[in-house]
């Protein structure tokens, strides 16, 4: 859930603010948040501090640094619980490094030019997909060439798609465009492409 709300700036803006000041009709009620961490924690942002009977001393605690951000949970804890989210942030950010999974301008399929047999052209990502991965991530790159390729293309036409995986979950996707333009077939060179494809029997 607190990784859904920070989708919006507000939301963000709320649980980050460590003083508040609301105005009544005949006083000011200054406001100190409950969450420690934005007070010694500089990469905290967030989020809520909770305690109940049944799930003890709880904290929801995210933080960012760079172009990095974690949301960490600690619930019913058995210690202090900042201390705890602060190791459970500082693993995140330790662990894990966004990099580059596909690289702009990089060939990852190739397709058949139609009605040029032999004939092929490089389709190469039109931008980069970042994901976090960590020292051993099983990166899957799954790339699928349209089944209906126009006649003729311009360079950078989208000729097909790389979706990217990340120890099973997506991650991104890129378009695969032409990495160079061809022309259509000429009506000969339509007609002897089908007069020359191999005969196959009932």
């Amino acid at each position: 859930m607190a990784r859904a709300a920070s989708a919006y700036p507000e939301f963000r803006k709320i649980v980050a603010t460590d003083y508040a000041t609301i105005t009544a009709q005949d006083r000011e009620i200054e406001l100190v948040s409950t969450n420690e961490l934005l007070f010694t924690y500089p990469p905290a942002t967030g989020v809520k501090t909770g305690t109940t009977p049944r799930a003890g001393e709880s904290l929801v605690a995210s933080a960012s640094s760079e172009d990095e951000s974690y949301v960490s949970v600690i619930l019913d804890a058995r210690e202090d619980r900042f201390a705890a989210s602060i190791r459970a942030l500082e693993h995140g950010f330790a662990a894990y490094d966004r990099t580059n999974l596909v690289i702009e301008g990089e060939r990852y399929a190739r397709a058949d030019v139609p009605y040029r047999r032999g004939e092929t052209v490089g389709l190469v990502a039109k931008w980069n997909v970042e994901g976090l991965v960590d020292k051993s991530p099983e990166v899957q790159r799954e790339t699928k060439v349209f089944e209906e390729l126009p006649g003729s293309a311009k360079q950078g036409t989208t000729l097909g798609e790389v979706v990217v995986k990340v120890d099973g979950e997506r991650v991104g996707e890129s378009p695969l465009v032409a990495s160079r333009g061809y022309d259509g077939a000429s009506l000969w060179e339509r007609v002897w492409y089908t007069a020359s494809r191999p005969f196959k029997g009932p």
